[in-house]
């Protein structure tokens, strides 16, 4: 029980380390990018939020069909 306990333990704190480290690097990089070129930043951030949507939009789909 106690090899399982730690074994759940470094996977978490693996996965939130990596959460926390990606969720930085994304925040610094976009802060990054408007520094460079706001209009950059600007098209990045608009063709992000088209490509979230159609994804998210497809999975939904993808779900329903496969009922």
């Amino acid at each position: 029980m106690t090899n399982d306990c730690q074994a759940v333990a470094r996977a978490l704190g693996l996965h939130l380390n990596v959460l926390l480290r990606n969720a930085i690097q994304m925040v610094f990089g976009a802060a990054f990018l408007v520094h460079l070129s706001p209009k950059l930043a600007g098209v990045v951030f608009v063709v992000g939020a088209a490509h979230w949507t159609l994804t998210t939009r497809y999975g939904a789909f993808a779900r329903r069909a496969a009922r």
